[in-house]
């Protein structure tokens, strides 16, 4: 029975980085949380203050660490690039400031990223066991397409996806 459980599980890199990332998101919702970011308009680039501070801490919780600059209250441009690949990864505006949207997605708890992270596991139960060779993947948060053959990624490009009232669906076929 061990073995025939094992054989179920999908073994596709997405999966295993589904896995990876409920680890360690259990573990943050374990310890207390994420920081939580006051919301102070918006926040950019040369700027300084605590809210920068609190800023860089809560990135690095998700492994988007800075080195922090003398002052770690300043926003400098290594916060501004880190900012702007969360925001990237989260299906934001991605400007590299600190704004309403941005602390929104920020202030999301731990538990509810990990509910969020067992549904997308779910879902990528109900898709094949083993990628196909030749496939096209789309990251529906991101807006970004990958068409790849023989396993290897050979074209990348943003595309449109669905709203609340036409949904991108989630097919294989």
């Amino acid at each position: 029975i061990d073995a025939w459980t094992q054989n179920i599980i999908p073994k596709h890199d997405a999966y295993l980085a589904l896995l990876g990332a409920r680890q360690k998101y259990a573990e943050i919702a374990k310890n207390g949380g994420f920081i939580n970011i006051a919301n102070a308009g918006t926040v950019k680039l040369g700027q300084s203050n605590e809210i920068i501070g609190k800023l860089r801490n809560r990135l690095a919780q998700e492994n988007y660490n800075t080195i922090a600059p003398q002052d770690p209250n300043y926003f400098d441009e290594g916060l501004k690039a880190k900012l702007t690949l969360y925001q990237k990864m989260h299906g934001l505006k991605q400007n590299g400031e600190l704004n309403e949207n941005t602390i929104k997605s920020l202030n999301v708890s731990a538990k509810d990223r990990l509910a969020q992270i067992d549904l997308n596991l779910e879902r990528e139960r109900w898709l094949p066991r083993n990628n196909p060779p030749t496939r096209i993947e789309a990251n529906i948060p991101t807006q970004y397409l990958t068409y790849y053959e023989n396993s290897a990624p050979k074209l990348n490009m943003n595309v449109i996806v669905g709203k609340v009232s036409t949904k991108t669906p989630i097919l294989a076929s």
